[in-house]
């Protein structure tokens, strides 16, 4: 038997290491091709459930709902899915001539049957997330496993850990390759449950140990105590039914409330979020939640916040349109404004007028309605708190003068806000913001498109609103 020469000798060992790394080789790249091909038909799967909600919405005459699920099909899709963007295009170049029908109240059982079949489609968008963080473990692309554990987790998605450590999202194990990272992005209830925490997520302070009361469409989580955050869940929970009689829909995603004992813990929580307020609680769309700041206030003033900042959300989680701040405050004081809400534990009434001090203090110093159109809330509570208080209330007046059906502008106010709401107008993009990876813009969305329709509609009516609104607020 003849043997390798010197030269074939030398080459031989690397020669045989090429040969038997092969193999290895090529399963790498068979997993990578394979979660690639996953990650596009998720894309274009997810974006086609929405679709085909949006259409059967559009069909039933659920403008807004339609609207909103065409722009959450574009999100899916991450422009992997051609319909779902030329719809968007479609709905905010059209405007009006995009619906069929003229809008008008849709009965209660379809604003229903339309959350469930959102609350489905998310249920399977979940899943679909996760079989692709695990295909992406197994291509060694752990960053991508963590973008597609955390968009299931921001949709809703239950996260269990077992007494060994090993976590389920939806019942569906988890790489171990994530475990650790799972753990920064949760916090321990104070019954021991892992949750998912948009503070946490974002580096910012551990809230290990909030009391939290849950169900599938409002979650409580606070330091205040155990009854508290039951207290505030059956206050929050008794909203939902005035604020979706009133918006003719319902948000698919739980809505999130946090309360915070102290301001120093609120001011921590919100720069970990990047976000700086001088207000006493605010609705970060974003991750959509509300956060509120309980120390100085009494019980009816903290209900009052709650249901001010839960209205926002709400608001925005139906048709996340972006609105002037004198619509978005005089919207939320109409259910959480002080005097215009009574709550007695169970049953909570709402549309009473706004308390007598605050009237007082707008009566002697009124705002025009030009003042209101241009305000900015967060400005004014910087600047000027008194007048910041004296904006909200004005701006609960004007809406209230809007929506009385023997004022003359009162369709024309409906209109635009549908209009508004049907189009969402200056809808962020996207529409759930990361802040983990980049500082959230003050404001998600813009009002100028909202803002400039107002305009064009009551712009040479406005004289006439100005002394209308005047002798409206005194008669208050």
């Amino acid at each position: 038997m003849l043997e390798p020469g010197p030269r074939l000798r030398s080459w031989l060992p690397v020669w045989l290491a090429c040969m038997a790394a092969l193999p290895a080789q090529a399963g790498k790249e068979r997993r990578l091709a394979e979660f690639q091909k996953d990650r596009e038909l998720h894309h274009v799967e997810a974006a086609q459930a929405y679709v085909e909600i949006g259409w059967w919405a559009r069909k039933v005459g659920l403008a807004t709902q339609a609207t909103t699920m065409f722009l959450r099909a574009k999100e899916a899709g991450q422009g992997r899915h051609f319909m779902a963007d030329q719809l968007v295009e479609m709905m905010r170049n059209f405007g009006d001539g995009f619906w069929k029908q003229k809008r008008k109240r849709p009965p209660r059982q379809l604003v229903l049957e339309c959350e469930r079949r959102i609350r489905a489609a998310d249920k399977k968008v979940r899943k679909s997330h996760l079989e692709v963080a695990k295909a992406a473990v197994a291509a060694d692309k752990e960053a991508d496993a963590r973008v597609h554990c955390n968009a299931a987790l921001k949709l809703g998605a239950e996260l269990e850990v077992d007494k060994a450590g090993k976590y389920r999202i939806d019942g569906l194990a988890i790489p171990d390759a994530l475990a650790k990272w799972l753990q920064d992005q949760t916090v321990a209830t104070a019954a021991g449950q892992r949750v998912f925490e948009s503070g946490a997520a974002a580096g910012g302070p551990r809230l290990e140990g909030l009391h939290e009361h849950r169900d599938e469409r409002l979650i409580v989580r606070t330091d205040v105590g155990a009854e508290q955050a039951k207290a505030w869940h059956a206050l929050g929970s008794a909203l939902l039914p005035h604020l979706q009689e009133r918006l003719d829909g319902a948000p698919s995603r739980s809505l999130v409330l946090l309360v915070f004992e102290k301001r120093a813990t609120f001011d921590d929580y919100l720069r970990s979020l990047r976000i700086e307020s001088h207000a006493a609680g605010l609705a970060e769309y974003g991750t959509f939640q509300t956060i509120v700041c309980a120390e100085g206030r009494d019980e009816a003033q903290v209900q009052a916040l709650v249901l001010h900042e839960l209205s926002h959300l709400y608001f925005w989680g139906t048709a996340p349109a972006a609105m002037p701040d004198w619509y978005a405050e005089g919207f939320a004081e109409s259910f959480g404004g002080q005097g215009t809400f009574a709550f007695d534990g169970k049953a909570l009434t709402v549309g009473a007028p706004m308390a007598a001090h605050r009237l007082a203090d707008l009566k002697q110093a009124p705002m025009t309605v030009a003042e209101l159109l241009t305000g900015d809330a967060e400005d004014l509570w910087r600047d000027d708190p008194a007048k910041a208080l004296r904006f909200y209330a004005a701006s609960w007046a004007l809406q209230r003068f809007f929506l009385d059906p023997a004022c003359r502008w009162h369709e024309a106010f409906v209109d635009w806000e549908d209009k508004c709401r049907g189009a969402v107008l200056g809808a962020a993009d996207p529409l759930v913001v990361d802040a983990a990876a980049v500082a959230p813009p003050r404001r998600l969305g813009d009002p100028k498109p909202a803002r400039d329709l107002f305009q064009s509609m009551f712009g040479k009516d406005l004289p006439a609103i100005e002394t209308a609104f005047a002798a409206f607020v005194q008669g208050l």
